[in-house]
């Protein structure tokens, strides 16, 4: 997010990536044709930037809702 604001604000940006992919702790495992999600797959209603930049990127559409 920071280098995203950076760059529109006109500034140059360069992103580097401690592993071979992109996303931090989250990734992507495939297995037997499954999807699994890993590392940040949670938010809880108190993250409200994270819902906001979820928003902003439509991502909403992928949230499953469970109980507190």
């Amino acid at each position: 997010m920071a280098a995203r604001d950076m760059a529109d604000g006109g500034l140059s940006v360069l992103m580097l990536e401690a592993r071979g992919r992109v996303g931090g702790r989250t990734y992507t495992v495939e297995s037997k044709g499954f999807r699994y999600e890993m590392g940040g797959t949670w938010v809880t209603r108190h993250m409200a930037y994270l819902f906001k930049e979820m928003l902003r990127y439509k991502l909403d559409r992928d949230l499953i809702l469970t109980h507190d």
